[in-house]
This record gives C-alpha cells, sequence and structure tokens, in this order.
C-alpha cells in the first residue's frame, strides 16, 4: 500500500490526510479473518472429523455421521469461501480501486474513494488496532481507515490519536472487545 501526507497543523487541534491505493492483495491481507488459536482450530477440524468418521462405526450413529461430516466438510473448506467472498467483494466495490484518502482529526475520521464518502466523530469509532505498522480504525458503517503509523508519528500526532482511539472505541483483541462492549473506559476522554 504507497501512501503520500498532506498535513494539517501538527500540535492539538490536529488534522491529517493519508492518499493511498489499496491493491487487491492489500484488501485480501487487511480483511483476512486470524483464528485466535490456530492450533485450537486445528485441532477442532481433525477431532469433529475423526468422530464423524467413527460414527460411521455403527447403524445407530450412521446419521449423526453425517450431520458431523457435513459439517466437517464445511469447516475444512470455509477457508476457500471467505477468500472468495473477499476477493468479489473487491471486485464489485469500485471505489477501492482509486486513489483513497484517509483523514484523522480532533473532530472526527473520514474516508473519500471514487464516489464514496464517508465522515463520522470519534464516538463513532467501534474497534481500532495495530498491525503491520498500520493503525487501522473502524468506525461502524464505514469503511476501514488505514494509517500508517510512522506517517502518524512523523506529524508527532500518534499518541493523540492512539488516546482518541482508546477513549471512543476498544482494541482489536482486547477483553473489552471479547466481552462485545463499546468501550474500555466509562466515559471518553475531553
Amino acid at each position: 500500500m504507497s501512501s503520500d501526507t498532506e498535513v494539517g497543523s501538527p500540535g492539538f487541534p490536529f488534522e491529517l490526510e493519508v492518499l493511498s491505493q489499496l491493491s487487491q492483495a492489500d484488501y485480501l491481507r487487511w480483511q483476512e479473518i486470524r483464528a485466535a488459536r490456530p492450533a485450537r482450530a486445528r485441532a477442532f477440524r481433525w477431532t469433529l472429523t475423526v468422530v464423524a468418521l467413527a460414527c460411521f462405526a455403527s447403524w445407530y450413529t450412521v446419521v449423526l455421521g453425517i450431520i458431523l461430516g457435513v459439517i466437517a466438510v464445511a469447516v475444512w473448506t470455509m477457508p476457500r469461501w471467505v477468500a472468495w467472498t473477499t476477493r468479489e467483494t473487491y471486485r464489485k466495490a469500485e471505489y477501492l480501486h482509486g486513489p483513497l484518502i484517509y483523514g484523522v482529526s480532533t473532530r472526527g475520521l473520514w474516508f473519500r474513494g471514487g464516489a464514496l464518502s464517508a465522515e463520522c466523530t470519534w464516538d463513532g469509532l467501534a474497534v481500532w488496532g495495530e498491525r503491520d505498522g498500520f493503525f487501522w480504525l473502524s468506525p461502524a458503517g464505514m469503511p476501514q481507515l488505514i494509517l500508517p503509523i510512522a506517517t502518524l508519528r512523523g506529524a508527532g500526532i500518534y499518541e493523540q490519536v492512539r488516546e482518541l482511539a482508546a477513549a471512543h472505541g476498544v482494541e482489536y483483541g482486547s477483553p473489552a472487545a471479547a466481552a462485545g462492549r463499546r468501550t474500555e473506559r466509562a466515559s471518553p476522554a475531553t
């Protein structure tokens, strides 16, 4: 993912826009569903398959074996379905095929790409996280914003953006996210 930056005022209040180009490979990487415990998921798939096969040993459990076998086939092939669906989503989302502008400021977040434009205040932020040198923000009802951490640090606003994200959303993979809570704090920072 390539990006150029346009910086407003570097102090508080701040505003930053990042111009990016998102390839299909980048989109697939960002939409990838990562198993929280891959070894546990692998063990589940194998156990389900073995139990389904064992059910065919007796006439009394054949129906259960068929049901578990169908579930096992679905579990084994699901990663292919998800990858295909994600590629189709990228192909149909024409706004992703050109330049994209991701923006953050003390007032809120915005996204512009092709014919699609969306913005919200920080209260609209649902989930945020850091991965592979990028800081991503996922507001409710609009595309995910992907900002290079180096760009945020270079503009001197990384800590401010992180504090706003923590005050208004939950960090991906945190106990609050697992519990389905919207924020980890009782009240947002001012």
